[in-house]
């Protein structure tokens, strides 16, 4: 399909000018089939012959600039859709990756082009931070489009984070500062885009839900300018990474071997400037000169920003119990409505509903786990499950809080316990309706678990139905034969199947009104 006539190239962006009018037939109000189209084109420019390298990276770089607008529709729908339907997920994250895969290999093979001498060479000298820069941000989209799914990461973009930056370096323009796409204010280097991968790569992406995973990103991004790096020896430099290599950026816990590719860095003063913002936002505030790329909550900003906070800190995050190395196997169901009727006393087996996890290492706080097979893709970083102890009866309840993929259906979780023993209650509004019901639903009682109750307090911790829990709504709560009211008092954590609140509890006593 693609030929050499007359030391040309025969395809049919050889010419920008042409170029340009194909990009400008694509449909606006479709951005799939236009970012489909445009990786195409990428793929094909870069097999195509006859291309000088000057006449190649133009016409990447329009395609990429193109497709930008595109590429932000389908993340807004990924991030913002209440619940995608598997097709629909698996239709946007394929078309956004193959993109920023596609991309990324045609910035990489550019920029090794010219460090070989290709034809054309000579006039892509002066974009070589642009295309580094624009190169990073490629892979640094790949590795988070793959976290999106919690993995499995493919080592290779490792190596070429590192190839990148290492040639940077060693021809004088990491630190040379290039405006990255048309219309976007401030100038970026080579080595911030590096670093801002090293950072958010050390800050835990496997504990981030995909929404949490995007703020953390942009407000990496926000502070990449007060990240620093260093050769060896070490001064002060709290993680390192090899650009000879191909495994993550980690912690010093202890430190390596240094070598010529070894590079040490950390968050430096971003770490201060993180925690005023922290300031702001809990009283409310997200300033408008932290661009998220949306408006979200305060609260949920927060959250990533303690996230980040704790990650960054030159002292390593310190678990709160000690973990115990163990080999157990361990039942697991997941779902608020799937634990509560396995925990109900008439509870039937669930066959294909219940998987086996291998249990690792274990806590008074939780324990890590390998998942042999990951059935379907239920499993996720903030869902609910019930385990039970091979040998043992009682089930109890859990959070995952840690979720990676090493192959596509193994896996390894890490999951926060919240209850050895919980129970299954029911509870209604006291003196009021619902705040929340489907459309037609008129039940008096819903399902809950009551995970903990705290004498010394008279407080109790229950995990409800997802947006049952208001601060203005007491419960009539059913336990066995006894009765209690429910007084509202905070709302722990709100997950996608679940409300996990705190209240007050008052036993009431027979003949008591409800």
């Amino acid at each position: 399909m693609l030929k050499w006539i007359g030391g040309k190239p025969d395809h049919p962006m050889s010419d920008l000018k042409e170029a340009r009018r194909l990009l400008a037939e694509l449909p606006a109000n479709d951005a799939f089939k236009a970012l489909e189209e445009i990786t195409g084109w990428i793929e094909s420019v870069m097999q195509a012959e006859g291309f000088r390298l000057d006449q190649r990276v133009a016409v990447v770089k329009l395609l990429d600039e193109t497709a930008q607008q595109f590429q932000r529709k389908l993340a807004r729908d990924y991030l913002t859709a209440p619940r995608l339907q598997k097709f629909q997920e698996n239709r946007l994250w394929t078309s956004i990756f193959n993109f920023w895969k596609q991309l990324g290999r045609a910035y990489d093979q550019s920029i090794l082009d010219y460090h070989a001498g290709a034809k054309g060479s000579g006039d892509v000298k002066a974009s070589l931070p642009v295309l580094t820069c624009r190169g990073l941000r490629a892979c640094s989209a790949q590795l988070k489009w793959m976290q999106m799914r919690y993995g499995p990461i493919d080592a290779s973009i490792w190596s070429c984070v590192g190839k990148l930056y290492e040639l940077a370096e060693a021809k004088g323009y990491a630190r040379q500062p290039a405006t990255l796409y048309p219309g976007i204010p401030g100038d970026f280097t080579p080595e911030q885009e590096f670093l801002k991968i090293m950072i958010l790569w050390v800050s835990a992406p496997d504990g981030l839900i995909p929404l949490h995973l995007e703020i953390a990103e942009r407000v990496t991004a926000h502070f990449s300018g007060s990240f620093f790096i260093e050769k060896p020896p070490r001064k002060q430099g709290t993680h390192w990474f090899d650009l000879a290599g191909d495994r993550a950026p980690s912690r010093l816990t202890p430190a390596p071997e240094a070598v010529g590719s070894t590079r040490f860095f950390g968050a430096g003063k971003a770490l201060d400037e993180l925690g005023q913002l922290t300031q702001q936002v809990e009283k409310g505030v997200v300033p408008e000169s932290v661009n998220l790329g949306a408006a979200y909550k305060p609260g949920i900003v927060r959250d990533v920003l303690k996230h980040l906070a704790l990650n960054w800190s030159p002292q390593p995050p310190m678990r709160k119990s000690e973990r115990h190395r163990v080999k157990a196997r361990l039942s697991v169901v997941s779902g608020f409505e799937r634990v509560a009727e396995q925990l109900s006393e008439d509870s039937l087996a669930f066959g294909d509903a219940t998987e086996s996890w291998i249990v690792e290492n274990i806590s008074a706080g939780g324990f890590g786990a390998v998942v042999p097979q990951i059935k379907g893709d239920w499993i996720r970083v903030g869902c609910i499950v019930g385990v039970k102890p091979e040998g043992i009866n009682s089930w109890g309840v859990g959070i995952v809080r840690r979720l990676s993929r090493h192959e596509q259906s193994q896996g390894r979780v890490g999951v926060q316990t919240l209850a050895k023993n919980a129970r299954v209650v029911r509870l209604k509004p006291h003196d009021s309706k619902w705040v929340s019901s489907a459309p037609g639903e008129e039940e008096d009682y819903r399902t809950a678990l009551l995970l903990a109750n705290f004498p010394e307090t008279g407080e109790a911790l229950v995990l409800l139905k997802p947006g049952s829990f208001s601060t203005q709504q007491s419960f009539d709560m059913v336990a066995g034969s006894n009765k209690h009211l429910l007084l509202p008092m905070n709302l722990v954590e709100k997950g996608e199947d679940f409300d996990l609140a705190r209240f007050r509890e008052m036993r009431q006593e027979a003949g008591e009104e409800e």
